[in-house]
């Protein structure tokens, strides 16, 4: 699905974002958790994504695009955003002793 066109009030076709949004608990003990095989919604009207806004309640870590790359540490109840980047697959893994609610905002 490509982007959705509409008409400005000048007459000008603008884009509208297009966007995804998902919330899952991630388990406590969860290593590597692949987004794209575990949550059937990621990348649906978005490949790849190029914004990301994720909160979560306990401190996890994330890696971009491979299981290989090199971990991000996210702390709990704080937003973070990444922008400007190609992202195909997101891996999150807790080992903070409790689930954390995950919310995602991509686009």
């Amino acid at each position: 699905m490509g982007p959705i066109i509409s008409q400005d009030p000048n007459g000008k076709d603008q884009t509208k974002d297009i966007y995804e949004s998902i919330e899952f608990t991630l388990l406590d003990g969860a290593s590597d958790y692949d987004l794209d095989a575990q949550q059937a919604t990621f990348r649906a009207n978005l490949t790849p994504a190029h914004y990301l806004w994720i909160r979560t309640t306990q401190n996890i870590t994330i890696k971009f695009n491979s299981a290989t790359n090199h971990a991000i540490t996210l702390d709990a109840s704080s937003s973070t955003t990444f922008d400007r980047q190609q992202i195909t697959n997101l891996y999150l893994s807790n080992s903070s002793g409790s689930g954390s609610s995950v919310r995602l905002y991509f686009k």
